[in-house]
């Protein structure tokens, strides 16, 4: 039996969140919270964020999910930031950077008698542009002038909205009805991550998300007895997805550069992760579907999982 199913979709790189009475200064506040997001299916995580409307941070404890009560108060949402190493952190760091390179320009300026404007950076080195006239970093930063603080510099980032990372996922899989047994045929990702910093550590990203899927959707499970001990208590017994587990995937990415922050990115982290658990799992399903009529099985679809509901739909 083969299936296919093809998930599209974007992921919201933040959730806000205000409650409609302020918390003092310092408090705990216990949060209830109720989300289609798999990603706050939380349980008794603490967040620490200070909202524009407070004078302080706040320290929210996320307890289970429900209607969205806080303490006897209504939420309407909760900020949980995601993805947010490169469109925030990544934007500081190079926000930062151009600090430091204005202030070692300037410094540069004087030493080589050019205005700042006039120089650029190459080779360790501060130099006229279209010249060989140049001074370089180490000698810059021992000149008399070079104070402490003009040697460093920082920044900070807010990001006032979130990223809006967007993609498709095809997943084609083969079960074999006399086992259950199923293989991922073939397996192709088409996303848009803004501006890609790194393409080679985006790649394995994704493919490391896509595994993560692959053992959601196919093998991971907690397995307890009918006296409550543990039977899958380590990863002898756990079913992790392995490198005979995992297909060749095929990936590209069509990037359509981020208008939110400056340098145009978009989160990546959760991309392969979220795409794949709903196109494999929904492959496998296409694929009993068409041979057998079923349009439901629960995950992970192991082979004994898929052999039974097989042999249950034929003898229905």
């Amino acid at each position: 039996l083969q299936g296919m199913h093809v998930v599209e979709g974007s992921v919201t790189a933040s959730y806000t969140t205000e409650l409609l009475k302020a918390p003092a200064a310092g408090e705990t506040v216990t949060v209830t919270l109720s989300t289609d997001d798999s990603r706050l299916h939380l349980s008794q995580t603490t967040l620490t964020f200070t909202s524009l409307n407070w004078n302080a941070p706040v320290t929210i404890t996320v307890s289970a999910l429900a209607n969205g009560v806080v303490n006897g108060e209504r939420l309407s949402t909760i900020t949980a930031l995601v993805s947010s190493s490169m469109p925030t952190g990544g934007v500081s760091v190079s926000k930062a950077t151009k600090n430091l390179a204005d202030n070692l320009k300037k410094l540069a300026a004087d030493e080589l008698e050019v205005a700042a404007d006039d120089l650029e950076f190459a080779a360790g080195s501060v130099r006229v542009g279209g010249t060989n006239h140049a001074i370089s970093l180490k000698a810059l930063a021992s000149k008399p002038g070079a104070a402490p603080e003009l040697l460093s510099a920082e920044d900070s980032h807010t990001p006032s909205v979130g990223t809006y990372p967007n993609g498709s996922h095809v997943c084609e899989v083969e079960v074999d009805p006399a086992t259950g047994a199923s293989e991922i045929l073939r397996y192709t990702v088409v996303d848009d991550f803004g501006v890609t910093l790194n393409p080679l550590l985006l790649e394995g990203q994704v493919q490391g998300g896509i595994g993560q899927g692959i053992g959601q959707a196919m093998l991971e499970r907690t397995v307890f007895d009918s006296d409550g001990q543990l039977l899958t208590a380590s990863f002898m017994d756990y079913a992790i997805p392995r490198a005979d587990d995992t297909p060749s995937y095929t990936f590209e990415s069509r990037d359509v550069p981020c208008k939110t922050n400056p340098l145009g990115v978009k989160g990546a982290g959760e991309a392969g992760a979220i795409g794949s658990c709903p196109a494999i799992i929904n492959a496998v399903v296409d694929a009993l579907d068409r041979g057998y009529g079923i349009k439901h099985i629960d995950m992970p679809a192991t082979p004994e999982r898929v052999w039974r509901a097989i042999r249950t739909a034929a003898r229905e």
